[in-house]
């Protein structure tokens, strides 16, 4: 069963990089697992049941102004440019060390 959650999270992540709607494919990539985890596992816990719990997670008062102030300050940094800027900060100095680039992001991707 691990390995069935492990393909619907490849698949998952798959998808949004490949531009489709994140949301969407975040919506259906949880239906499917409450479903085979319903039908296939034989869980107390209907299809009906978890959306309703979503639905209620999503509309808590504490999650919507984290959310939103969240998105305003990433629309912010957008528009001033602050984001490009940090990310140029940070790759500038390996410019000049380019034979440490590959090495590099192959450590940090083994961590």
């Amino acid at each position: 069963m691990i390995w069935i959650g492990l393909a619907i999270v490849l698949v998952t992540f798959w998808l949004i990089y490949k531009n489709y709607e994140t949301r969407l494919v975040l919506c259906i990539s949880g239906i499917v697992m409450a479903i085979i985890g319903q039908f296939i596992c034989g869980s107390t816990t209907t299809v009906a049941v978890a959306v309703d719990a979503f639905i209620k997670q999503l509309v808590n008062g504490g999650l919507v102004p984290t959310i939103t102030t969240v998105m305003g300050f990433g629309y912010v940094m957008t528009y001033t440019k602050c984001s490009d800027h940090l990310v140029n900060a940070l790759v500038r100095p390996l410019t000049k060390v380019p034979a440490i680039v590959v090495p590099g992001a192959v450590l940090g991707i083994c961590k």
